[in-house]
C-alpha cells in the first residue's frame, strides 16, 4: 500500500495512500436559518446522531427540534467548520477541519493549494425540506456585476432519497422567454413558466451559473458547492412563493416577504439554455453504479456513486486534489494508512491527497488508491459517494 518513509515536514504517515478523515455525523445549520427544514436528515443519521448527541449538549438540542434543512458535512473556512469525529495525527477528535488543513495545506493536494490556499473550495451540504425553498440563481465566478468580495457559486445536487410528492425545480418549461419569466413572476404565475420534475434516486443534477432552481419539498440531496473564504457566495432570489414572515422568521400572513432580485436575476439569468426535458437531458445524469462521472464545464464536481454492495478501489477523480465521500445508505470500511476506517450511515469524510509535501515525493506514489468495502444496511440498501474538485473548469 505505497511506501512507509516519513516525509519531512509531514504527519509521519504513508504518503501513496490517502486518509480518511470522518467527520462529526451532525453540523446541522441552526433551524432559525432553515425553517424550512424537514426530518429525513436526522432519521437518515440515526443512531450516528443519538451517538454524537449524547456526549453533546448542543447536538442534543438540535436533534430535539426533530427538524435540519441543512448539514454542512465537510467545510473549512465558513460558519460552520466540519470536525473531526476521531483523533488525527496530533490533532484530537472535534478539530476543526479547517485547522487541519490549515497546519498541513498539502493534504489538499497541489492542484489546490496552489490556486486556492489551506482551503476546502468544495462544501458538502445535506440538505432536506418540508416546504419549497425560494427561487434562485446563481452569477458565474468572474461575473463582471460581482464585487471583489463576493464570488459566483456553482453547484450540483445528488439525490439520495425523494419521499412521495418530491421534486425539483430546474429552469424553465420549453419555450419559455424573459418576457414570459418576468410577466410570470409579475403576476405570481411562476409556477407556470418553470419546469418542476421529480427526480429519482442516483441522478447527479448540475446546477451551473444562470440556471434558476429550486429545492421542492421530500427530496434528500447531497449538494457540492463552490466556497471561497472572506468572500460571500452570491444568490438571488427570484422569487419567495408569495410568502411573508414574521420578525422571529416564521409564516406569518401579516408579517413581511423576503427581499426579492428580480432584475438582477433576469440579467443573471442564461437564456440560451434549452428548456422542458431538453434541459434535463444536459443537466441530469442517472449515474451507474461505481461508474465516474465527469460533467466537465457544467461543474467542477465529478463524483463516482454506488448502489450496491461492493469491494472495490477508489481512486482520486482529479489528479493532485483531495476527495470527499458521504455514505447515506449502509455501512463503508476502507483499508487506509490508519487501518481500518468505518464511516457509518450518514457519516462524511475528507479525504487527503497524501501527507507532506507532494514535490518531496515520488510522482509514481500518486494515486494508490484507498480499497474499501460498501456493506448493506438492515433492510438491504446501499448508497456512498466519493466527490472531489476540478478547478481547471471554474
Amino acid at each position: 500500500m505505497g511506501s512507509s518513509r516519513k516525509i519531512k515536514g509531514g504527519l509521519g504517515l504513508d504518503p501513496g495512500v490517502g486518509s480518511v478523515l470522518v467527520q462529526q455525523a451532525l453540523n446541522a445549520v441552526p433551524i432559525t436559518r432553515t425553517p424550512w427544514g424537514g426530518s429525513l436528515i436526522l432519521t437518515t443519521k440515526l443512531p450516528a446522531v443519538e451517538a454524537l448527541a449524547a456526549c453533546d449538549p448542543k447536538v442534543h438540542d438540535k436533534v430535539k427540534t426533530g427538524r435540519v434543512g441543512e448539514s454542512w458535512e465537510i467545510s473549512t473556512g465558513n460558519p460552520y467548520p466540519s470536525r473531526l469525529r476521531d483523533p488525527f495525527g496530533s490533532f484530537v477528535a472535534g478539530t476543526a477541519l479547517q485547522d487541519v488543513v490549515a497546519a498541513e495545506p498539502w493534504l489538499l493536494g497541489s492542484s489546490v493549494i496552489d490556486r486556492v490556499g489551506a482551503h476546502s473550495p468544495l462544501l458538502l451540504k445535506w440538505l432536506h425540506a418540508q416546504e419549497v425553498l425560494s427561487l434562485q440563481v446563481h452569477p458565474a465566478r468572474g461575473d463582471w456585476r460581482l464585487r471583489p468580495d463576493q464570488e459566483g457559486k456553482p453547484e450540483s445536487w445528488l439525490v439520495m432519497a425523494v419521499e412521495p410528492g418530491g421534486a425539483l425545480y430546474l429552469g424553465f418549461r420549453e419555450g419559455v422567454s424573459r418576457h414570459d419569466a418576468a410577466e410570470a413572476l409579475a403576476t405570481g404565475r411562476e409556477r407556470e413558466v418553470l419546469n418542476r420534475f421529480v427526480p429519482r434516486v442516483g441522478d447527479y443534477i448540475c446546477v451551473p451559473p444562470g440556471c434558476v432552481h429550486a429545492i421542492d419539498a421530500g427530496v434528500l440531496l447531497a449538494e457540492p458547492q463552490f466556497v471561497m473564504p472572506g468572500r460571500e457566495g452570491v444568490t438571488l432570489r427570484v422569487s419567495d412563493w408569495g410568502r411573508r414572515y414574521n420578525e422571529r422568521g416564521e409564516r406569518d400572513a401579516q408579517g413581511k416577504p423576503r427581499e426579492t432580485h428580480v432584475e438582477q436575476a433576469l440579467d443573471t439569468i442564461d437564456w440560451d439554455l434549452p428548456g422542458g426535458a431538453a434541459l434535463l437531458r444536459q443537466l441530469c445524469r442517472p449515474l451507474s453504479h461505481g461508474e465516474p462521472y465527469h460533467p466537465g464545464a457544467q461543474t467542477p464536481f465529478p463524483v463516482v456513486a454506488y448502489f450496491n454492495e461492493t469491494r472495490s478501489t477508489y481512486t482520486p477523480l482529479v489528479d493532485g486534489a483531495y476527495s470527499v465521500a458521504t455514505v447515506w445508505k449502509g455501512r463503508m470500511e476502507l483499508s487506509t494508512n490508519q487501518g481500518l476506517v468505518v464511516m457509518n450511515q450518514g457519516e462524511s469524510a475528507f479525504i487527503t491527497h497524501g501527507h507532506g509535501d507532494p514535490r518531496q515525493v515520488p510522482s509514481s506514489l500518486y494515486p494508490s488508491g484507498i480499497p474499501f468495502e460498501l456493506c448493506a444496511s438492515d433492510d438491504g440498501g446501499c448508497g456512498a459517494a466519493f466527490f472531489s474538485i476540478d478547478l481547471s473548469v471554474c
